[in-house]
């Protein structure tokens, strides 16, 4: 039986999507921002907890009476908890959408107006800091030359120049390989003829990996740059954490392998253990030298995180 069993949806509206775990406070200012838009686009908001621990499913169903929040009875992963949120959805529009964003009310009637003038399709917006500088949230697909490449370019000198390759306000919907996972809105129609988000993958990477069998499929992916949300990153797994790194780099690992084949994840692994290896060299000379902890920290994740690639450590969170 398909996970996305038959319905009848309303005509109108959308159904967005917030996989939760231990961020209540950010998924509530969340679906307050998503009122702004529900005047123009009706809306149906489906939580999914992911066996939170700070009593975030008590809490958001107090506190949002006409959400509807599904509680998962374990830590099941980003891609799962999405799928299982889409299972339930009846809306034709589907917004897979991050509970640390903040959405601005034009974002969801620019997407509709994409998805009625392209057809089937992805689509996603600008993704700002707090601060309101732009993020990486489209980009080709991942080789393993370009990433070879940036292990001697420095995060900032990267991130720039991805940002600088994004088509700019004013070019309207723009073609390109994948999305940024924070925010994609397409027809629920779309979702489920694609088989949802990997469930082979935990977490990072799965926004890849789906574009990638969009693709396959004839399924356009478009940027809308004159549309934004606000994405303050990192509320789940935390900026610079431990576990955000280890599960970064285990569903990078698991998306290029159902993207490329499994001899290209072992070409990512070496270059993810090549990563690690120059960091804990950096940073854990740089941290000696000027006492800094918090560097000495990111070499010793790093560190850890090496253990891992090699096979010496089986720790993932």
């Amino acid at each position: 039986m398909s996970q996305f069993p038959a319905a009848t949806p309303p005509a109108t509206g959308v159904s967005v999507i917030l996989v939760n775990w231990n961020t209540r406070f950010l998924t509530e200012a969340a679906v307050t921002s998503l009122r702004a838009c529900e005047p123009a686009m009706p809306l149906e908001i489906i939580i999914v907890d992911n066996a939170s621990t700070d009593g975030s499913a008590d809490y958001l169903e107090a506190r949002l009476t006409d959400v509807r929040v599904i509680r998962s009875p374990e830590n099941e992963g980003f891609a799962r908890a999405n799928n299982r949120g889409a299972a339930v959805a009846t809306r034709p529009y589907l917004l897979l959408l991050n509970t640390d964003t903040i959405a601005h009310e034009e974002v969801l009637p620019a997407c509709r107006r994409a998805l009625q003038a392209h057809g089937s399709a992805i689509v996603g917006c600008r993704l700002l800091n707090r601060d309101g500088s732009l993020q990486v949230s489209a980009e080709r697909f991942p080789r393993l030359r370009d990433l070879a490449g940036e292990l001697f370019q420095g995060t900032t000198r990267v991130q720039a120049r991805k940002r600088s390759a994004l088509p700019p306000p004013g070019a309207g919907p723009t073609p390109v390989d994948w999305l940024c996972g924070a925010f994609l809105f397409l027809e629920r129609e779309t979702y489920q003829r694609l088989g949802g988000l990997s469930a082979e993958i935990f977490m990072y990477g799965e926004d890849t990996e789906f574009c990638w069998r969009a693709r396959a499929q004839g399924i356009p992916r478009l940027y809308l740059p004159d549309v934004a949300i606000t994405h303050l990153g990192g509320g789940a797994t935390g900026h610079a954490s431990l576990r955000s790194l280890l599960v970064s780099d285990a569903g990078r690992l698991r998306a290029f392998a159902l993207m490329r084949g499994r001899l290209a994840a072992r070409g990512l692994r070496l270059i993810l253990m090549a990563r690690s290896a120059l960091r804990v060299i950096a940073w854990g000379t740089t941290g000696v030298a000027t006492a800094d902890r918090g560097r000495l920290t990111k070499a010793q994740h790093h560190g850890l995180a090496l253990l891992v690639l090699t096979g010496l450590s089986r720790r993932t969170a």
